[in-house]
């Protein structure tokens, strides 16, 4: 048999073990395989849905979403594939494939065939027709299996096989009754759509003279509406030919309305003579009840109410606090704990000393002008407040704690911290980022670098100007620098660690603001912490390219090694 057995079964929802006194899986299967043999899909598509074989033009609207697997698995028998049976629309003869299909000689029928492949790229099915024994057979007498592959890796080709698509293939397996409902609403819905192309060729094809024109207040109107006063669109060029472009399509479309208008009309009361136009739907719009958007009931005052009583944004004295206090905020973020960049080279003490001098002095800033700045601002704004959520004079602490004043005071903390994270972060960035310029070129060295050049020239310049100032000593060390080179990385070091250390100590706003409640307690910012990833990172890159430009020295030092014994030669010894 050219078809597996299980392919004819047609899908039951129905469990594979049934109690007692219920029917069995497979009397269900096989009373729905008679019911579905019984059916004629030709006459259900007559009788029922008035539709002849011979009307069905092939590539209709498809709207069927088929399960391709579930199918093709049907015909799996002992891991071969075989065909699968179904009802293909097909035409009667097998020497029209040169025929366009909606040539009117080709006469098309469902006849039996079996379902041989699926082409996931076309989304067609490949189908065979069965022959006069009602078998699928390839040229030599054999079965047609695994979609007609050959073992010589050729697939076979007959006159008699058809790539369709699903609208066109009724598997023997499904209900011949939803087949041709979906074979029907296809047929329906291609009517439909060429009966509105059509009747929107008529629209096209109508005269338009004798109806009018849009009155010139319409189209002022529509050209106002249209225009922006914007600077974008009075200095868009060719603005003039685009509006009066627009307004040629806007009279075209009221020109097509009129004869909408008019085709309906005719159609209408002439139905006998227009019996071929069916005007297109239009769909009716569903009319409000209300002219106005309905809301449903709410009650604005008691949520208006919840909302103030959470909110501390509702007096303009604490709205202008701490817009002061984001202020002196913005001012710190704009300063940095290091003299980035520098204008000159300088030795390393030097160096150390004007750096220090600059994370000190911000640190003292942090310390106490900003304290003092933040204070007197926040005072200054809420001391008319009286009493009530933004009372500054209030003793109890209990009373602070759950008052607006408290939240108003932790939104400042928290500003405050942001900004003395963003002022580290940033400067320890710059440092990082000043040594690497100023180490640009050395940072591919590696340890045996041996210094080619002249004495005087160098290959390897700064990015941008160089950091530190040192000089070459010749005595009975050897050549060396007047600044021993690990102190470089060590006192890089040290300065990045001292931009961290200095700004730990920053009390909290808190205590300087409400003066008339102790506290034994100095609560302090949470700073940038020293060990943090982040800055572990930019730690680790300041040290390698410190140490990928002390590379570069060491070896332009050992050229020296040749001199020595010059430099230290005792000319009046030399000469006696």
């Amino acid at each position: 048999m050219d078809f597996p057995p299980r392919s004819f079964d047609p899908k039951v929802q129905v469990p594979f073990y049934t109690p007692p006194t219920e029917c069995p899986r497979k009397l269900h299967i096989e009373r729905k395989k008679r019911r579905f043999q019984s059916l004629s899909l030709t006459t259900i598509l007559e009788n029922e849905h008035h539709i002849r074989t011979e009307d069905i033009l092939p590539k209709m609207l498809e709207n069927c979403k088929s399960e391709r697997e579930d199918w093709l698995t049907l015909g799996l028998d002992d891991g071969v594939r075989k065909p699968i049976p179904a009802l293909c629309l097909l035409p009667e003869s097998d020497d029209q494939h040169h025929l366009d299909i909606r040539d009117p000689s080709i006469v098309w029928r469902w006849q039996l065939s079996g379902v041989l492949d699926y082409d996931f790229k076309s989304k067609l099915w490949l189908v065979q027709k069965v022959d006069k024994n009602g078998r699928i057979l390839d040229p030599s007498g054999k079965p047609v299996v695994n979609g007609g592959l050959l073992k010589n890796g050729v697939f076979v080709e007959l006159k008699s096989q058809y790539w369709i698509p699903r609208i066109q293939v009724m598997f023997l397996a499904e209900d011949p009754d939803i087949f041709a409902q979906r074979v029907a609403s296809a047929y329906k819905d291609r009517q439909r759509h060429e009966a509105g192309l059509r009747y929107n060729l008529y629209l096209d094809c109508m005269p338009n003279e004798g109806i009018g024109e849009l009155s010139s207040t319409v189209i002022k109107h529509i050209l106002f509406l249209a225009k922006d006063d914007t600077c974008t669109v009075k200095n868009f060029q060719g603005l003039e030919e685009t509006l009066q472009r627009l307004q040629k399509e806007v009279m075209f479309d009221y020109w097509r309305s009129m004869n909408d208008l008019i085709l309906r009309e005719m159609v209408q009361m002439e139905k006998t003579q227009f019996d071929f136009i069916h005007p297109v739907e239009k769909k009716q719009r569903k009319i409000p009840w209300k002219g106005t958007l309905e809301i449903p009931k709410y009650d604005f005052d008691t949520m208006f109410g919840k909302f103030c009583a959470l909110s501390m944004l509702t007096k303009p004295e604490a709205i202008s606090a701490l817009c002061k206090a984001q202020y002196e905020c913005s001012e710190v973020r704009s300063k940095s704990m290091f003299h980035v960049p520098i204008s000159k080279h300088m030795r390393l003490e030097e160096f150390e000393q004007t750096q220090s001098m600059m994370t000190v002095q911000v640190a003292l800033f942090l310390k106490d002008a900003w304290l003092d700045n933040l204070r007197k601002h926040i005072r200054t704004c809420l001391r008319d407040s009286g009493k009530g959520w933004f009372n500054i004079y209030e003793t109890d602490f209990y009373v602070y704690s759950q008052s607006k004043l408290k939240k108003l005071m932790e939104l400042v903390k928290f500003c405050m911290q942001d900004t003395m994270r963003y002022l580290i972060m940033d400067s320890l960035t710059n440092l990082v980022n000043m040594v690497r310029d100023a180490c640009a070129n050395c940072l591919d060295l590696t340890a045996s670098f041996e210094w080619t050049n002249d004495l005087l020239t160098s290959s390897l310049p700064p990015k941008k100007n160089p950091i530190f100032l040192v000089d070459l000593v010749l005595d009975a060390d050897g050549p060396h620098y007047s600044t021993p080179l690990r102190n470089f990385v060590n006192t890089l070091v040290s300065l990045f660690d001292k931009a961290i250390n200095s700004v730990q100590d920053v009390p909290q706003l808190e205590r300087f603001v409400m003066e008339g409640i102790s506290s034994a307690e100095n609560p302090l910012l949470e700073a940038v912490g020293i060990h943090e990833p982040p800055v572990e990172l930019l730690r680790q890159n300041l040290q390698e390219y410190v140490a990928a430009a002390i590379i570069p020295m060491e070896s332009y030092a050992r050229r020296y090694d040749q001199f020595m014994e010059l430099t230290m030669l005792d000319i009046n010894a030399y000469l006696k």
